[in-house]
């Protein structure tokens, strides 16, 4: 069996094993944890599995929490079932489905605290009635940063199936969770390491557009541990120091993540890194929010053109 993905570099392997689960629809239900840290790429392929799985057939629900959003009561679930909502609510039970409701916002708690237990049964009932009709895959990233209420409704559910069609893809920061081990169904954990000498320089090379001689790619995978994310950042230091990256050049590196980081505010000037500061004591930042923070100073840090906020948080 061959698995070409073109987002994929130095994957083929953890995707060919994902491949295999979800081309043997006899083993569901099933748990698919990828592991890694921060950096390696467990986003990466775990996006690569539910194309996979949405190209093999199956329904896909989906959620992708961040750490900000841990607070917010249901938020994971509202990003799982809120594309199925209206297709599942009428299958439920009248109390479900206003656990279901009440929880996600769509109706009145009338004074009364939601239901953690009907809300876990009225999910419980969500994934057997979609999956009746096709098998079904429930994908969670960053499964570390999913809000309380929306983790235990998942915990609650999972350990739940015995022989439905539906299968948990989960992505976990440095280790399985321990609650993972007690959902009754197969575990397979997909562990996403380093990457080697070889796969770093294709995937330096197609994302930077430039070769690397032999002595900077081995600096460069040395100084990483073979992380991605965290060689792609080192070797943008590289190019922003004036570096070539050619045969005989110098290899001028940060020596380690926090001079990475150090450099990076240094290289941004006064007004930037006081926007940083505020964006970082933040949960939500935004525009607004930063602008507030810094008050009379704030024109002089936007008129400066500085921009440190990501797009959809402006």
């Amino acid at each position: 069996m061959k698995v070409v993905d073109r987002h994929l570099i130095g994957r083929d392997e953890e995707l060919r094993t994902l491949v295999r689960l979800l081309e043997t629809p006899e083993r569901l239900p099933w748990v698919a944890v990828i592991v890694g840290e921060a950096g390696i790429g467990k986003t990466t392929l775990w996006l690569a599995a539910c194309e996979a799985a949405e190209e093999r057939g199956y329904r896909l629900i989906s959620c992708r929490p961040a750490e900000t959003e841990t607070h917010f009561s249901f938020a994971g679930l509202a990003d799982l079932i809120g594309d199925v909502l209206e297709e599942a609510l009428p299958e439920l039970p009248g109390p479900q489905q206003q656990a279901l409701a009440q929880a996600l916002l769509l109706a009145d708690h009338d004074g009364n605290s939601v239901d953690e237990h009907r809300v876990a049964v009225a999910f419980l009932s969500t994934l057997r009635a979609i999956a009746s009709a096709r098998s079904l895959v429930v994908a969670v990233d960053d499964v570390d940063w999913l809000d309380a209420p929306s983790l235990a409704v998942l915990r609650f559910t999972l350990a739940r199936l015995h022989d439905e069609p539906v299968g948990a893809l989960v992505a976990s920061r440095d280790r399985i969770p321990d609650w993972l081990h007690r959902t009754g169904s197969p575990l397979v954990e997909i562990d996403v390491g380093p990457l080697g000498l070889r796969a770093l320089h294709e995937l330096l090379h197609a994302r930077l557009g430039a070769p690397f001689a032999r002595p900077a790619l081995v600096r460069l995978w040395e100084t990483s541990g073979g992380n991605p994310f965290y060689a792609l950042e080192l070797a943008r230091a590289l190019e922003r120091r004036g570096g070539r990256i050619g045969p005989g050049d110098a290899l001028t590196l940060p020596d380690n993540l926090e001079q990475l980081v150090d450099e990076r505010l240094a290289s941004v000037g006064r007004s930037a890194r006081k926007v940083t500061g505020v964006v970082a004591l933040l949960a939500e930042p935004t525009a607004r929010l930063v602008e507030a923070a810094l008050g009379p100073a704030s024109e002089r840090v936007w008129g400066a053109k500085i921009s440190v906020l990501p797009a959809n948080r402006r």
